[in-house]
């Protein structure tokens, strides 16, 4: 009789969906005309996979996120509130993106992962990239008593 896999094994894994904005003021909305999501759908085809970008007319609404509420991307197009990992906490439809990325309308999230890119070939500042790199700890991770997984953000979103 085998053992059963442990919880990170990529024979677990469930798909997911990685957010990506390129904006990294926090608080209120931000505007971003750079601002995209993206989903790798199951994981195992990428002609399944999603992008979207943020509609020009909507670039006010990029971004937001408070102590309140998790990463949330468009108005309603992923939203994730304070008791992530309870259901129907997050949602994801179509607003303020070009496409909807997702299906799923009310969800709850085990774990996500927030990436910030950097442009390498930037070169209006004298900082190196490392020294850009957005201090996490300004970023409202999700609070520790409506979760048990680690407060710091760098983690997959499976639903």
């Amino acid at each position: 009789m085998s053992a059963a896999a442990p919880p990170w094994s990529p024979h677990r894994r469930r798909p997911s969906l990685n957010i990506t904005r390129s904006t990294y003021d926090v608080g209120p909305y931000q505007n971003s005309h750079d601002s995209f999501l993206f989903s790798l759908g199951d994981g195992k085809n990428l002609e399944n996979a999603k992008l979207s970008r943020i509609s020009p007319e909507n670039a006010s609404c990029a971004v937001f996120s408070s102590q309140y509420h998790g990463p949330c991307f468009g108005q309603t197009d992923l939203r994730m509130n304070d008791n992530f990992n309870s259901p129907s906490k997050c949602t994801c439809q179509r607003h303020d993106y070009e496409t909807e990325i997702c299906e799923l309308q009310n969800f709850s999230v085990e774990e996500y992962e927030v990436f910030q890119v950097i442009d390498k070939n930037a070169s209006t500042s004298s900082q190196s990239p490392s020294d850009q790199a957005y201090p996490t700890s300004t970023l409202h991770p999700p609070r520790p008593e409506f979760t048990n997984y680690p407060t710091s953000w760098g983690e997959f979103m499976h639903f």
